[in-house]
Formats: C-alpha cells, structure tokens, sequence
C-alpha cells in the first residue's frame, strides 16, 4: 500500500510490494504515563522497527496498572481493528518522520513502548523531534499503530 492510504488507519510504513507495514491510528488515545515505575519490564526493551507488538505485550504482561500508554493503545479499536500497539522508538520515529501525512498531533511528548531501565523510557518531543530519555512517571502523549 502506499503511504498515506487507509485500512484501519493511515499506513506510515509499508514492505513487500504493500502487502505488510504499519499504520497509525488517525487520532491520539489520549495522554498517560508509561507506567510501572520502579519495575523493570523483562522483554519491553525492543527499539527496532518490528519491537512495538512485542513490548506491548510485555509491559501488559509485567504492569498491571490500569490506565498505561500501552494499554490504552492496545486497547484501542478502530474499524473493526482491534490489534492496536504502543509503537517501538523506531517505530515512533517513523510515524514522527510521516506525522504530517497522518496528522492530529499536538504538542506533546509521545511515549514509546520501548523501557530503558525501571524508571526510564523514550519519548519523542514532537515539537523538535529530539528523543528524550523520561521517567515512567510522567504523562505523555499515546498514538497507537498496528501491523497489516
């Protein structure tokens, strides 16, 4: 598929001739924290492009915290889609590159499902596009993605 185009969101990247990728949710989930801080979760430390699935279900599987960035984007639903994720840093930094494509993004910090150690994780600054290094404490901004 090409950038841009809609299944369940707005596709951001997009491999073998079209038929796999990734696409983003055309609205944020809201704000929240990355949650879990002082608990080191085993497994949710993928960066690269493939990660965020992955780390979604860990950091679901080791924190249960109710009101987390991956789970209000694993839980989120759209179009009949239900497979939604926290986005990995590379990931994030994708769909930062394509953020003018997908839109409706504000000012915020963005989380990345990908842990640094128990009381850090990334974030993008979206103002800047400067990753940042930020305790699970804080409250940023939750756009989810999902895999076709």
């Amino acid at each position: 598929m090409v950038k841009g185009a809609q299944r369940g969101g707005i596709v951001i990247i997009s491999f073998s001739s079209g038929t796999e990728g990734y696409e983003a949710a055309p609205v944020n989930q809201g704000t929240a924290e990355w949650g879990c801080d002082g608990i080191d979760i085993t497994g949710a430390d993928g960066t690269d492009i493939y990660s965020g699935s992955a780390n979604t279900t860990d950091i679901l599987a080791g924190c249960v915290t109710s009101a987390i960035a991956a789970r209000i984007a694993g839980n989120y639903s759209l179009n009949g889609f239900n497979d939604w994720f926290l986005p990995s840093k590379d990931q994030l930094n994708e769909l930062y590159l394509q953020r003018d494509l997908v839109g409706g993004f504000v000012s915020l910090n963005y989380w990345a499902s990908s842990e640094i150690d128990d009381l850090n994780a990334w974030d993008i600054e979206w103002a800047s596009g400067f990753w940042a290094v930020s305790l699970k404490s804080i409250t940023n901004g939750v756009r989810a993605i999902r895999a076709f």
